[in-house]
């Protein structure tokens, strides 16, 4: 975990909103106690409290009631918000890149040959292609 920290936070550093809503992204399909999200993201106790209930507030998270024989409330994504639902599909892409990068460190690969998210990195590549194809088409076709 840590990939969109990576992605948004300063070199180095871990901001603990940021950690909250990776963690609760990472486990999207299964909302998650405050326990669960304290352990994983590494924020403090009172820190993810106050965090947790701001992105309710925000409407970007939703309160869960606790598993029938369980204690404590759950908090997971809200299906019904935009932000939510792009963090749900961005999460598995963000670690595919954060793994690739760190399998091309551990090879030796220096960083400025390093794509960093792969997957995005490509699809903008080929867009470069078509675009570029286009272009040669429409100055065929007189500017068209």
């Amino acid at each position: 975990m840590g990939a969109f920290n990576d992605l948004f936070a300063p070199r180095g550093r871990r901001i603990p909103q940021i950690s909250v809503l990776e963690t609760i992204a990472e486990y999207a399909n299964q909302p998650l106690t405050a326990r669960e999200v304290i352990e994983m993201s590494g924020v403090s106790r009172r820190g993810a409290y106050l965090i947790l209930q701001r992105y309710i507030d925000d409407g970007i998270l939703l309160r869960f009631p606790a598993k029938p024989g369980k204690k404590g409330v759950r908090y997971g994504l809200n299906p019904n918000d935009v932000r939510a639902r792009t963090l749900k599909l961005l999460e598995p892409l963000l670690i595919i890149g954060q793994l690739e990068s760190e399998i091309k460190r551990d090879e030796g690969v220096p960083q400025e040959a390093r794509l960093g998210i792969s997957i995005l990195n490509r699809a903008s590549e080929t867009d470069g292609v078509q675009t570029k194809g286009a272009e040669a088409g429409r100055k065929k076709d007189g500017g068209r």
